[in-house]
């Protein structure tokens, strides 16, 4: 699919976001229903989705995405936005150098990493990008980064045991790299080490998948859910994986209750939270469904579905609770939303 390079938004480096009035506070649960864990935040200053927001001690970080410009129509996003926890309100980032959509974003103790991802312009919507960028919280740029050994998109990322740690994912099948079907699920392990700045293989992981979700429980990092796409079809898996980054170990842990591809994942007091996704088979669409993993039982339970179901969601753990960013209300790229949900586990 050919479609023009959309523009980066202008930035607006001073601007907050604030919902002057038109959403309830976090604090207060959706009217009438006692006990919810779900309640209303802030919304996004504008509607994306397949966003992978991270949080960075009490901020949330969004950058990149798919929008819908009223230009230009469907494409890549360049702008970013940070919330503040204690505000409660969004503000314009600095932009990334080039607009992009699924770019992974990793967040270490002082720094976020976008890895990745896509550009949408003349040379294919779908056009891999290897790149990677570094946002300090002091600086006012993205700077460029050590790029990945090859272009990555749709992985599962995460910091731990002082390595930035990249999983599954897709990659290109060949030199083409322009349109969905010029790439292919893999399972490969990439490890990154801040002090030498280099990219290193680990054990590959045993499933070959793309937009699952993760989460690091006990310095190990759970890997649910997500989808596997050959030409033709797309299957979600209920697939459950856990990588030890220091023994660089694999081990299955009990599926998902659900397969659901394109959720999002968080940790949260010791358990594993998954939300939302969407499937393609027997027709389309988005799920509602969210589920609680205990790493002790080992073992998944329901919990209070999402208010809005969603895919293409972001997924960021703080102190007061699980913020669902983003995503799409429909399957595929339609129905981007600005919705802003909290859930606090019971």
């Amino acid at each position: 699919m050919n479609r023009p390079e959309a523009p980066s938004v202008s930035t607006r480096r001073s601007l907050i976001i604030s919902c002057l009035g038109a959403v309830v506070s976090i604090g207060l649960a959706r009217k009438g229903v006692a006990d919810d864990p779900w309640s209303v935040a802030t919304p996004l200053p504008f509607p994306v989705q397949e966003i992978y927001p991270v949080a960075l001690g009490d901020q949330i970080v969004l950058a990149g995405g798919i929008i819908d410009d009223p230009q230009y129509g469907i494409g890549a996003s360049a702008r970013t936005i940070i919330y503040q926890e204690s505000e409660r309100i969004w503000a314009d980032g600095p932009d990334l150098p080039i607009a992009l959509h699924h770019p992974g974003l990793v967040a270490r103790p002082d720094q976020v990493l976008a890895i990745g991802g896509f550009a949408a312009n003349s040379d294919g919507f779908w056009q891999m990008q290897k790149t990677v960028f570094l946002l300090d919280r002091a600086s006012k740029a993205w700077m460029p980064g050590p790029g990945l050994p090859m272009p990555r998109a749709e992985f599962v990322g995460a910091y731990l045991d002082e390595h930035v740690v990249i999983v599954g994912g897709r990659m290109p099948r060949s030199q083409r790299n322009r349109a969905y079907g010029d790439h292919a699920d893999v399972h490969d392990t990439l490890l990154f080490d801040p002090t030498t700045h280099q990219w290193r293989s680990g054990r590959p992981a045993p499933t070959a998948r793309n937009s699952a979700a993760g989460a690091i429980l006990d310095d190990k990092l759970h890997i649910v859910g997500g989808r596997q796409s050959v030409v033709g079809a797309i299957r979600n898996v209920d697939v459950h994986e856990v990588y030890d980054p220091r023994a660089d170990l694999w081990s299955t842990r009990a599926p998902m209750p659900q397969a659901q591809g394109g959720l999002a994942a968080a940790a949260f007091n010791n358990k594993l939270y998954a939300f939302g996704g969407e499937f393609f088979d027997k027709g389309s669409g988005v799920y509602k469904e969210a589920w609680a993993y205990d790493p002790l039982a080992d073992n998944w339970e329901p919990v209070a579905p999402m208010p809005i179901p969603r895919h293409g969601l972001g997924a960021a753990a703080l102190a007061g609770g699980i913020h669902l960013i983003g995503g799409a209300i429909a399957a595929g790229a339609k129905g981007r939303s600005r919705r802003h949900d909290v859930f606090r586990p019971r």
